[in-house]
């Protein structure tokens, strides 16, 4: 369901999609389905380390009028300008990698660059900075190097918080261009959307205790009066264990009672 309105992007967006939906059959929503997946778990634990965070899922749509008035609008050659997910932090990055950003292609417009295909600069990520903006020669040179970032539908297209990425402008006139976009985060990094104070009680409890560590109910960071001293000693023994209990057994035994509803390719 869209929900919001498009912004200078040309894409329109709908934000805070756990705890969105309808349950199926099984009692769950298919988000919740799509966050159990234990390729995604895996790989988010090896990526943002022990103890990660879900820090949003949205959906982003545009069409190829919308990104020519994007374009049109900037006066830019693309509907998303070069940037890094990082590009918040002061350069250098870290040595280690704060967010993972994946992407669950639903449709076919990421099978060719004219779809709106997400464009990345290969082997950026090395630079541990984010792009040069005050530097229009460099800005230049990265945008001469951008590739297309080709995935069949039902493709789980991913890329790391040092990663220069941009929007692709879709050429293609018929339908829309639909993405599910989700980033985690560390432990110790502010999520983006805060699902610890937005979800119910009753979605934690019919998911596996995976969900409930990525929402941050299983340590004992954002506390409001005493710190929870059993959750304080869980997190630093999942710090320094370097892995989850959570995701180890998840991911070993993936048959959860309600399954998953997602492939991946």
């Amino acid at each position: 369901q869209k929900t919001t309105e498009g912004d200078m992007r040309g894409e329109h967006q709908t934000p805070c999609l756990l705890g969105r939906g309808e349950v199926g059959d099984d009692g769950r929503t298919p988000f919740e389905h799509f966050l159990m997946l234990p390729q995604q778990a895996a790989l988010a634990e090896f990526m943002c380390g022990s103890g990660f965070i879900l820090s949003q899922i949205t959906a982003s749509y545009k069409t190829a009028a919308s990104d020519r008035l994007a374009v049109a609008s900037s006066g830019m050659s693309h509907p998303l300008l070069l940037h890094a997910d990082q590009s918040w932090m002061p350069a250098p990055h870290p040595e280690h990698n704060v967010l993972l950003t994946t992407c669950f292609v639903t449709d076919d417009a990421f099978e060719s660059q004219d779809g709106g295909a997400t464009l990345i600069v290969p082997r950026s990520h090395v630079l541990k900075r984010a792009p040069p903006t005050s530097n229009p020669k460099l800005m230049n040179l990265a945008y001469e190097h951008l590739q297309p970032l080709i995935a069949q539908k039902g493709s789980l297209v991913c890329w790391d918080g040092s990663v220069w990425h941009a929007g692709g402008l879709r050429k293609i006139e018929e339908g829309e261009r639909i993405v599910l976009h989700t980033t985690f985060c560390r432990m110790y990094a502010r999520p983006v959307e805060n699902y610890k104070l937005s979800i119910s009680k009753d979605i934690i409890a019919r998911n596996p205790p995976l969900l409930a560590t990525m929402c941050g109910f299983d340590d004992f960071l954002d506390h409001t009066i005493m710190v929870d001293q059993q959750k304080l000693l869980k997190s630093y023994r999942r710090a320094l264990a370097g892995k989850s209990s959570a995701v180890v057994s998840f991911v070993a035994n993936p048959s959860f009672e309600h399954g998953t509803t997602c492939t991946l390719r």
